[in-house]
């Protein structure tokens, strides 16, 4: 008997043939996923076509192989299974596909953001951000978990009314606080502050470029974590039927624009994969550039001082001026803000460019950050049409003069004024 072998797809194939009485007798291509599993098959076709005899459906070797689908894992045996597998680059193949959102308790969440590679693990990655996303009420679990495992202190939240919360966290590198989040009620806010902060903390994934399903796997994590928007694919063919031709337009909002990618494939999935990747390349390269730069320092607001102080005011917290030119920040009902956040100070020159960004008119603004805002607005507005000027006071202190005609006006700056009889430009001015 003869066999000959041949690699095919992700396994092997094996024929089978032998001469008798000058007769070659010839059975059909056997396939296997290893060279002994194809060379039984070859042979069991061959014994079938000497004898006459049809291989049973139950014990049929000779067709092509199917990629085994992944093991079915409860959430307990997933979550053991992470915890040798995740130190590794990548996942073992034969296990990935059962990281799926829906059997991921919070700690296996906790092990894939926070312990497995970025870049090896990205799809797991994906599915536990989807998790997390689709049940919120995990992302306290999984927040308390990461500090535990660090021995860190607890996460702490603000809640300054019903409807809005923000969580902090005293991390290794310094204080994080998560972004400001408002929901229809405490508990909600208080996830929804949860998964904020888990945004912050958790890394991102790899910046260098990742072809293939790889490339798509990462779009999807920096979808889910809000690095980019609007993403979408949009499929299209084109060609004779017995081979056409798949188009696929990838594309995604970025905090430096708009990108989008159009690549072709033999089938929709690998447009897909080279539709995804080119875009990745895209918004990686842009990201490398100089105005990414700045829109990668507004991302880290959450471990700045300014960063920290803008999030504090969004979700309501108050905003009072003292005498050492420092803004302090506090509950909206008058006590001290919780743990390291207490007596949270912010230095004049730091806090104007934060009082600027603020919306007056959003909402849970406090009464006295509107005001501040405002004012700050109003300030900027009379600098920029040079409607002040230096001056001194009647101490014989610096201070800056306002035209009292500029028609700036604010209800947030009584403090500010003084009664002066000091021209500039032949109109009457007030000094601040």
């Amino acid at each position: 008997m003869q066999v000959t072998e041949s690699a095919a797809g992700d396994g092997f194939s094996a024929r089978a043939s032998v001469e008798r009485d000058g007769v070659r007798a010839e059975g059909e291509a056997g396939y296997g996923s290893s060279k002994k599993a194809a060379r039984q098959a070859a042979a069991l076709s061959l014994l079938a076509a000497l004898t006459g005899l049809a291989i049973p459906d139950g014990d049929r070797l000779g067709a092509r192989p199917v990629k085994p689908a992944a093991p079915e894992l409860t959430a307990a045996e997933l979550e053991s299974w992470l915890d040798y597998e995740v130190g590794k680059p990548a996942p073992d193949p034969e296990f990935a596909g059962a990281v799926r959102s829906g059997r991921l308790s919070a700690r296996s969440v906790c092990l894939l953001l926070f312990d497995a590679d970025p870049n090896g693990w990205a799809e797991a990655r994906a599915a536990a951000w989807e998790a997390l996303v689709s049940t919120p009420s995990m992302a306290g679990g999984v927040l308390s978990m990461y500090s535990q495992a660090r021995s860190l202190p607890t996460a702490g939240y603000i809640e300054t009314g019903e409807y809005s919360a923000v969580a902090f966290l005293p991390g290794a590198d310094g204080l994080v606080v998560g972004a400001p989040c408002l929901a229809a009620g405490s508990r909600a806010a208080r996830a929804a502050a949860a998964l904020a902060l888990l945004r912050d903390l958790a890394p991102s994934a790899a910046q260098a470029g990742a072809g293939g399903l790889a490339g798509a796997a990462v779009l999807n994590e920096r979808a889910q974590t809000g690095v980019i928007t609007a993403l979408s694919y949009a499929q299209d063919a084109s060609g004779p039927a017995h081979e056409p031709v798949f188009t696929c337009t990838a594309g995604c909002t970025h905090a430096t624009g708009r990108y989008t990618w159009v690549a072709e494939g033999r089938s929709k999935n690998e447009a897909k994969a080279a539709a995804a990747a080119g875009l990745l390349d895209q918004v990686t390269a842009q990201e490398r550039s100089a105005v990414a730069q700045l829109a990668k320092a507004a991302q880290a607001e959450a471990r700045s001082l300014q960063g920290i102080s803008g999030r504090l005011l969004r979700v309501g917290c108050a905003l009072d001026f003292h005498r050492d030119r420092r803004f302090r920040i506090s509950h909206p009902a008058g006590a001290e803000l919780p743990g390291p956040l207490a007596g949270w100070a912010v230095p004049l020159l730091a806090a104007l460019p934060v009082l600027a960004a603020l919306d007056p008119n959003a909402v849970p603004l406090h009464a006295s950050a509107r005001t501040w805002a405002s004012a700050t607005r109003s300030a900027l507005e009379a600098v920029a049409g040079q409607c002040v000027y230096p001056a001194l006071d009647a101490e014989g202190r610096d201070c800056w003069r306002l035209a009292a005609d500029t028609g700036v006006t604010s209800p947030g700056l009584p403090g500010f004024w003084t009664r002066s009889p000091t021209r500039c430009c032949g109109r009457r001015a007030r000094g601040w």
